[in-house]
């Protein structure tokens, strides 16, 4: 608290510093989601400092685990609606400074597809699907059946549109398939 009250200059040590406060603010047992937002509004802020200096990129990728680890209990159907606006922009984010954990990005990218599935906003979700499956596709082809699987399962995707790439592939014929029969 005595370090914040000085007004500390934008960098890397302000960055550290919100990162402890967004630890501390976090509740420590699975609290409403207003405690877990206000605790995540610290990860944000230190993800904005961090996104202007290329040498405090590596902040980003630390605030954008903590920001995981924090609202993981919220990842699972009704509260995940939630985490839209701040998922984006760890996603956003990531992006922006052009992370090279394609792994990890795909990961937080699938989540924010099912958060929008939740949150009602089917238009959306298929534009980011169509933009996370192109990514996967060409940084991380071993993830893909797991888009493909999430697309058709939350109907994000137009099977009429590319047959010949399901048909292609056994693995995705069968996920296809598999989806279509829990439907």
């Amino acid at each position: 608290m005595m370090y914040f009250e000085g007004k500390p200059p934008a960098n890397q040590f302000l960055c550290r510093a919100y990162l402890c406060q967004g630890q501390l603010e976090s509740p420590q047992s699975f609290g409403s989601v207003e405690e877990i937002e206000k605790a995540v509004i610290y990860f944000l802020k230190a993800i904005e400092i961090s996104k202007v200096k290329p040498r405090y990129h590596f902040l980003v990728f630390n605030a954008s685990v903590l920001y995981f680890q924090m609202v993981r209990p919220l990842l699972r159907s009704g509260p995940r609606q939630h985490l839209v606006p701040t998922l984006t922009q760890v996603v956003k984010a990531l992006e922006e400074v052009g992370e090279q954990d394609y792994s990890w990005r795909a990961q937080l990218m699938m989540h924010l597809v099912e958060c929008l599935v939740d949150a009602g906003k089917a238009k959306e979700a298929a534009s980011f699907a169509k933009a996370t499956s192109d990514f996967i596709e060409s940084h991380i082809p071993d993830l893909y059946p797991k888009i493909f699987s999430l697309q058709v399962r939350h109907k994000l995707f137009d099977f009429t549109k590319t047959p010949q790439k399901t048909e292609a592939s056994p693995v995705l014929s069968v996920i296809y398939k598999m989806q279509k029969l829990k439907q």
